[in-house]
């Protein structure tokens, strides 16, 4: 009974140090492990020999896509925990870079100094941290089988059923003539790159672009 007891005593006291410890966590008043602080361009390395001009045109690019919205729409209106403002109010900025001299950086860098403000980004309240880019092959294809065209990617088969072709099934023909060939691609690298990345871009042409991703795997070989 004393053993009993006292095995009961110790869960109890286990039992109250987890609800403590608990309790403390969610409490936690320490630094965001991500936050933004706004600092000023003279923190940006090399933003005064760089060619700023160059960011323009990319700005440009952006403003083609949300200006044919309305004036009252949210700039981006997926965000949660940053307000970007309505299109509305991104216009005059549009329209004064619209009229910078091309190639002129000093115009270009005054441009961005007197239209934003540069954030830093902490990790933990510190400033220094490691970035990851995502890098997206890009594939020249044709939604038809001809000339330097002829590596399909596949789209996933409708009828897959529990027997899934292994790779070099799929490259023998297993799932050939059968209607799933989204594109045909001239380079059997490259797609073999794509499908290890899991998504990239296909070129038809040079203003049509096609996205693919993955749906499926079979083996080790990607279904788009």
């Amino acid at each position: 009974a004393e053993t009993r007891r006292r095995g009961c005593c110790q869960l109890a006291a286990a039992a109250g140090l987890l609800v403590i410890l608990l309790i403390t966590l969610a409490h936690d008043g320490g630094p965001r492990r991500f936050g933004l602080e706004p600092t000023g361009f003279d923190r940006l390395t090399g933003w005064r020999q760089d060619h700023v001009s160059e960011a323009v045109p990319v700005f440009l690019k952006s403003c083609l896509r949300f200006l044919s919205r309305s004036d009252s729409a949210l700039l981006d209106p997926l965000a949660t925990n940053t307000d970007f403002g309505q299109v509305g109010e991104w216009r005059p900025l549009c329209d004064t870079a619209a009229n910078l001299p091309s190639g002129d950086d000093e115009s270009a860098r005054h441009f961005f100094e007197t239209g934003f403000i540069p954030f830093l980004v902490t990790d933990y309240a510190k400033p220094e941290g490691l970035f990851t880019g995502y890098y997206e092959i890009e594939l020249k294809g044709s939604r038809w089988r001809h000339g330097r065209y002829q590596i399909p990617l596949y789209r996933k088969p409708p009828d897959i059923g529990s027997h899934r072709p292994n790779r070099a099934e799929i490259e023998d023909g297993a799932l050939a003539e059968r209607g799933l060939e989204l594109f045909w691609v001239d380079d059997p690298i490259d797609a073999f790159f794509l499908q290890i990345q899991g998504s990239g871009r296909v070129r038809l042409s040079k203003k049509r672009v096609a996205r693919v991703g993955t749906t499926a795997r079979t083996a080790n070989l990607t279904c788009l």
